[in-house]
């Protein structure tokens, strides 16, 4: 175990982290106090819930600054433990302590909850992964936790949520994700084919599937295609193809489509 490493591990007997670096990011400890969204409310950790904050191009610190004002407002009722971006992470509550995440009363009262923050530049959102990866990939080896121990926000309560890694976004989806924690190496992007050495042919099995702007279900749809129909695919980012014609990109996995 690296010097580094064994600092954190240490950090973290009170549940707590010290401001250091995790990846690329510096780690900022600002626990805020009991409140209408914090209960201080002592749990015993089990798991970790992974969300994606759903405001795009917000910083950790913006979405951190956000949960201080709903603390005190109670306009919404949602906490957190960490807000994780490319450069930051913050942890807003003890990992247990209960917060108001996961929508789900089990969930809110056994997992640690991360929100990754959402940015357009892909490069930005690489690095935000990378953070994020290296905070989750320290927690497991804390509480002697294997993967099965991360979930999604989707799990508890049938969200849409991770958004972007459930989606494919730039090529990260959760297969990659969970992938990345349990490697050694360092974290590299999602491998791609194009050209006609990558290209293949899938033949749509349900009845209707949309044809995206982009690879992810938050671009646009400019068409359908029909259940039986046979399209070459050119491009694979994350659980999406990109059409050989151009028009877009369709969601190839084994729910949607068949290799043929």
């Amino acid at each position: 175990m690296n010097k580094k490493l064994k600092e954190w591990i240490l950090t973290m007997l009170n549940h707590r982290l010290n401001e250091t670096t995790i990846g690329s990011a510096k780690v900022i400890v600002d626990i805020l106090p009991a409140g209408k969204v914090i209960p201080n409310t002592r749990i015993t950790p089990t798991s970790i819930t992974i969300h994606n904050t759903g405001n795009i191009n917000s910083t950790a610190k913006g979405n951190h600054n956000y949960m201080k004002n709903i603390n005190r407002s109670g306009e919404r009722i949602a906490s957190w433990h960490f807000t994780v971006d490319d450069k930051e992470i913050y942890q807003a509550q003890s990992c247990n302590y209960k917060c108001f995440h996961a929508g789900n009363a089990t969930g809110n009262a056994t997992s640690i909850g991360i929100e990754i923050c959402m940015f357009n530049d892909a490069t930005r959102q690489l690095k935000t992964y990378q953070n994020a990866i290296a905070l989750v990939k320290i927690l497991l080896k804390y509480y002697g936790w294997t993967i099965d121990k991360v979930k999604q926000h989707y799990d508890w309560s049938k969200k849409d949520c991770p958004a972007w890694l459930r989606s494919g976004k730039f090529g990260h989806n959760w297969t990659w994700f969970k992938n990345q924690i349990t490697s050694n190496s360092a974290v590299t992007q999602p491998s791609t084919g194009t050209g006609t050495n990558g290209s293949f042919v899938v033949k749509i099995t349900t009845a209707s599937l949309n044809v995206r702007k982009g690879p992810g279900t938050s671009y646009a749809v400019v068409t359908t295609v029909k259940k039986g129909e046979a399209y070459t695919i050119t491009e694979v980012q994350g659980s999406w193809g990109k059409l050989k014609s151009g028009v877009g990109w369709i969601n190839i996995s084994s729910n949607y489509v068949k290799r043929v």
